[in-house]
């Protein structure tokens, strides 16, 4: 959208600054989004997600398995700890982190 946004001390949107926006429509003066845009984009980091396992003890990024890809459970090359591969997507726990904290941190 390009616009300023405009959000509550908790982050929830209220309004936008559509003065300042770079595309708006010819007809009505309303801002434009490029919808396939943002769905290309969107696309693009749930297949960066997917592609990569972060063990829920140390931390370590790895790929899937090649010998299967479809497994269940994996086991980190690092700490030898066997977790489930839904357990290690990076959306599950923000990439790593619990809360600000390092998963490192914490004691299995």
């Amino acid at each position: 959208m390009n616009a300023p946004l405009i959000v509550d001390g908790s982050g929830r949107y209220l309004e936008h600054d559509s003065t300042t926006a770079t595309y708006v429509c010819m007809r009505c003066q309303s801002v434009a989004v490029d919808v396939a845009a943002a769905a290309r984009e969107m696309r693009l980091r749930e297949t960066l997600q997917t592609d990569t396992l972060v063990c829920p003890v140390c931390g370590l990024e790895m790929l899937l398995p090649e010998e299967d890809p479809d497994a269940a459970v994996v086991e980190c090359p690092a700490c030898e700890t066997r977790f489930g591969v839904e357990e290690g997507r990076r959306f599950l726990h923000g990439g790593g982190s619990v809360g600000g904290l390092d998963a490192a941190s914490f004691e299995p």
